[in-house]
């Protein structure tokens, strides 16, 4: 598997996306339809926003109640 390390800091949401959807198309190539498009990546896409949405929830819950 390739692992790319960086000391550069990732600026934000947009820009977190873009680096794992061009990982993913990178380290897969088979993955990529002739027309461009990758069901697989778009999973992983969608895989991370719940995720992310879930830390987000964990992170109003005070506390004492998690």
């Amino acid at each position: 598997m390739l692992v790319v390390k960086s000391d550069k800091k990732i600026s934000g949401y947009a820009e977190l996306r873009a680096l794992i959807r061009a990982s993913l198309r990178s380290q897969h190539p088979e993955w990529i339809e002739p027309d461009g498009n990758s069901p697989i990546c778009d999973e992983y896409e969608a895989r991370l926003v719940y995720l992310l949405r879930l830390a987000k929830v964990g992170e109003a819950v005070p506390e004492g109640r998690k």
